[in-house]
Parts: structure tokens; C-alpha cells; sequence
């Protein structure tokens, strides 16, 4: 009986925390891009469990790999957000023919289906709206600093 107790222990705590999301996929992702000013360059990743994990890399602060949290509350009405706005239905990316502009990756992964969209310039105000939820969302959020051996995933 001890040992079965214990064995469901270890089993659930090690399922828990940021670095058990390496073999895990976000539901949302949004990577900032560098251009050829001082625009923030940096990659966000929100799971399912409400774990988000922050790559801060030029123009902005934190630097480095960083994680926190969603209450579910708040994970729920983020996903809310992105099926009101219809993700799935924008173009797979928006491009200009200027180059020194900053670009955004941004990713959704709901139900089975998932997009990823590269934007560019001049997307439509509802995927806009998207971007600055997520950039003010990592904003609000109290972040974490992650040890050296967390790999955080990038969108190709």
C-alpha cells in the first residue's frame, strides 16, 4: 500500500512543472521576430495546464528563459479570444515588400486543429488584437527565471 502511494506521488509530481513541457505542444505561441531597429525580440509559449514559458533574447527585459502561470480563468478566456476572433479563418501569413520590418509568428492549437501565421505587415485588426493580447499578457505576468536545462521549442 506504501509503496503504491508512493509511486502515485513521484508519478504526479513529476508530470508537473515547466520542465516536464518539453514533449508537450502550446496552444499558443507567439514569437517576435528581430528587425533593423531596436524592436523586443522574444518567444512566448502558453500551455495547456496554464504553464507559460518566456524567451526574452534582444530589446527587452527580462533577457533569457523565464516561466509562470494562468489560472485557468484567465487561459480560458485567452483561448475565448482567439476562437471569437476566428483564427483559424486568417490567411497563413501577411507580407510586405519591405524588409526592416518586425515580423510575428503567431500559433493556435484548439481541438485538433492547429495554424500558425506569419504576419508580416498590415494584418487584419482582430489578428492584431491577438498579438497585443499575448504581448500584454507577458507583460502582466510575474516571471520566473528557469534553470540552463529547460529547452524551450521554437516555431520553425
Amino acid at each position: 500500500m506504501r509503496l503504491s502511494i508512493l509511486f502515485l506521488l513521484l508519478t504526479t509530481m513529476s508530470c508537473t512543472g515547466p520542465h516536464r513541457l518539453n514533449e508537450a505542444s502550446p496552444v499558443i505561441s507567439m514569437e517576435k521576430l528581430q528587425c533593423m531597429g531596436n524592436c523586443p525580440v522574444y518567444k512566448i509559449d502558453i500551455y495547456e495546464n496554464g504553464t507559460v514559458l518566456f524567451h526574452g533574447k534582444k530589446h527587452i527585459s527580462p533577457q533569457g528563459k523565464y516561466y509562470s502561470h494562468l489560472s485557468q480563468k484567465k487561459l480560458d478566456e485567452t483561448i475565448n479570444k482567439f476562437l471569437e476572433n476566428e483564427f483559424f479563418s486568417f490567411d497563413n501569413s501577411y507580407r510586405s515588400k519591405y524588409i526592416d520590418l518586425q515580423g510575428t509568428y503567431i500559433y493556435f492549437s484548439y481541438m485538433g486543429r492547429e495554424k500558425k501565421i506569419m504576419d508580416y505587415s498590415a494584418p487584419p485588426d482582430n489578428l492584431k488584437e491577438l498579438e497585443d493580447i499575448i504581448s500584454k499578457l507577458a507583460e502582466s505576468l510575474k516571471w520566473k527565471k528557469m534553470k540552463d536545462q529547460v529547452k524551450v521549442s521554437f516555431i520553425n
